[in-house]
């Protein structure tokens, strides 16, 4: 089983639990520590009861909560690439557990297979995810501002998608913030509009079980237009069984999850020898172009 829920997310701060099978984890910790708490008691879950936190990025509303969960819980192994863990420890954060992911292979944990692949933002050394377990897997990009290959090959064949859904561009435009904040949103290494969206579900290579769209501006977006964006798209064969959740800042998801497929039966030659199981997917981590949005 793999399951996501948000706690919150957007601009003021981002955390979700992720769950696969018995091991639980926290992504990100840009809320309060009492925030996450609160969260995690609403799903009968503890402190006690994580196994990790996987770290997208640096930036504050990902990582604001970390100093006073470390508080209560400091043997809390820290998932993180090099730079991020740096630019945390910068912070004055003294990190006990840190475990030091690489974005060109496959990393694993406990049974649990963990790709943390390269994404264009403008923090230090910014990621996405991609779990397994089994025959299910959970991809995850909260903040991008356009989408590469390889954020595509780790976000198409995925059971549950968390996507950034950021902006909608007319809203944007007209919206209060100053105009160098909006260039920064609007830039390649900013965030991902709502037409960003649309292209990455286009090219999905399996049914998709739950879209969960992710940090939605409060400012230059709403939850209506997010869904009217890709309600068109909800007919397609990939889609059309997929549930659609949009995450919100202040008020937690449900939790979206995805059971272990049932074994197929074995199927023997002609020799009596049973087929082979499919290979393990392999992704390319060299970017050597971008794709739309």
């Amino acid at each position: 089983m793999i399951s996501v829920t948000f706690i919150g997310s957007g601009s003021q701060g981002n955390a979700a639990l992720i769950e696969f099978g018995r091991r639980r984890f926290l992504l990100d910790a840009g809320l309060s520590c009492e925030r996450i708490v609160q969260g995690l008691e609403a799903l009968d879950v503890t402190l006690d009861d994580l196994d990790g936190l996987f770290i997208t990025h640096d930036h504050e509303d990902h990582v604001k909560g970390i100093r006073v969960l470390l508080g209560k819980r400091d043997d809390l192994p820290i998932f993180a690439t090099r730079g991020t863990l740096a630019a945390i420890e910068r912070k004055g954060l003294d990190i006990k557990h840190a475990v030091r992911l690489p974005t060109d292979r496959e990393f694993e944990f406990a049974g649990l297979r963990v790709w943390a692949f390269p994404v264009p933002h403008d923090a230090v050394e910014p990621i996405g995810f991609r779990f397994e377990v089994g025959s299910r897997s959970l991809a995850v990009a909260t903040d991008l501002g356009h989408v590469t290959p390889v954020v595509m090959a780790h976000l198409t064949s995925s059971d549950i998608l968390c996507l950034e859904s950021n902006y909608d561009e007319e809203m944007l435009a007209g919206c209060s913030y100053p105009d160098w904040l909006k260039r920064r949103i609007k830039s390649r290494s900013g965030h991902l509009p709502n037409t960003g969206v649309r292209g990455v579900l286009t090219r999905l290579q399996k049914p998709l079980q739950h879209l969960i769209l992710v940090h939605v501006s409060q400012e230059a977006n709403t939850p209506q237009i997010v869904q009217a964006n890709v309600a068109p798209l909800l007919t397609s064969p990939h889609l059309i069984n997929t549930k659609l959740c949009v995450a919100s800042q202040d008020v937690p998801t449900g939790r979206c999850r995805c059971m272990e497929a049932p074994m197929p039966r074995a199927v023997a030659s002609q020799t009596g020898a049973k087929t082979a199981s499919p290979a393990q997917k392999r992704f390319d981590f060299a970017d050597t172009a971008s794709i739309g949005g």
